[in-house]
């Protein structure tokens, strides 16, 4: 069994470090994995060789000092929503994960700031965080409806330490996911003809355009209500998105009822932007008679 002497690492996992004059090498037999802390002792089995070469056999057994110094890194940041939108509005249901390179300190001292750019806090507020193993770090969040939008929303990870107190490496913040709380709204409603005549009686005749104020889910189509009535003078056909998905058209067949309506009204509902936000309430305006 060796006495106190220096060992340089020939092989193995593991930086072992006594104290004596000479130098010695050695090949670990048995790769131990130290945990990360400074002044951990583990039991190698290794070959020995000293500087005049004269070797120990290789079942020998020598108890060496790890010294630990790499500092941890991190190695991956996950949200669990790339798009935070009005569906994921409540409590925790935004976490954020982050997966560190090795063991760290998970008992509530050396936890990791998580910082947002562009700030979130009308948006993100803190719940709760945990360590589910050794090193995986998640903190989760409540979402509130702040009515904002902001595009690429960076995290930065910092203050975190290893099972050794080694403090983490510098991380270069990244892009993570984005935040569409703002409602749609309708900007505009046009009717291609203010007035409809016998003139008008045929196949797609009469169309309302209704624009929007971003780009909307196609899926979600707008619901056009009138009033009075006009049931028997109108019916729709169809509609379409163009504009980059900010103008739905709607087209109707009109028929001749026979009625006056003065002053009918649109009334528009039902529709959702691209992230599937519902849009605000529209006030209803006179559009055609």
């Amino acid at each position: 069994v060796l006495t106190a002497g220096t060992l340089v690492k020939t092989g193995g996992d593991q930086d072992a470090l006594l104290e004596r004059g000479e130098t010695w090498t050695y090949t670990v037999n048995d790769v131990l994995v130290p945990v990360g802390a400074v002044g951990d002792t583990h039991i190698n089995t290794a070959t020995v060789i000293a500087s005049d070469g004269s070797t120990t056999p290789a079942s020998d057994t020598d108890t060496a000092t790890v010294t630990y110094t790499a500092n941890p890194s991190v190695v991956n940041v996950t949200a669990s929503d790339a798009l935070i939108t009005d569906a994921d509005v409540g409590l925790g249901t935004f976490t954020v994960t982050v997966d560190f390179d090795e063991a760290m300190t998970t008992n509530g001292s050396a936890d990791p700031a998580l910082v947002f750019a562009p700030t979130v806090v009308g948006t993100l507020s803190f719940v709760s965080d945990s360590w589910t193993d050794a090193d995986t770090y998640v903190a989760a969040y409540t979402v509130t409806d702040g009515n904002v939008d902001h595009d690429s929303v960076t995290i930065d990870v910092t203050g975190a330490k290893d099972a050794g107190g080694n403090a983490q490496q510098d991380y270069t913040a990244a892009a993570e996911f984005s935040i569409d709380t703002v409602n749609p709204t309708v900007t505009d409603v046009t009717a291609n003809d203010l007035v409809l005549t016998d003139a008008n009686t045929g196949v797609g005749t009469f169309s309302l355009a209704v624009t929007f104020s971003e780009a909307m889910n196609t899926a979600a189509t707008p619901v056009l209500t009138f009033a009075p009535a006009v049931a028997s003078t109108v019916s729709l056909t169809g509609g379409v998105w163009s504009a980059g998905d900010t103008i739905y058209t709607a087209t109707y067949d009109v028929a001749d009822a026979n009625v006056v309506a003065a002053g009918v009204t649109v009334d528009v509902t039902g529709a959702q932007d691209a992230g599937g936000n519902a849009q605000q309430d529209y006030t209803a305006a006179a559009e055609f008679s």
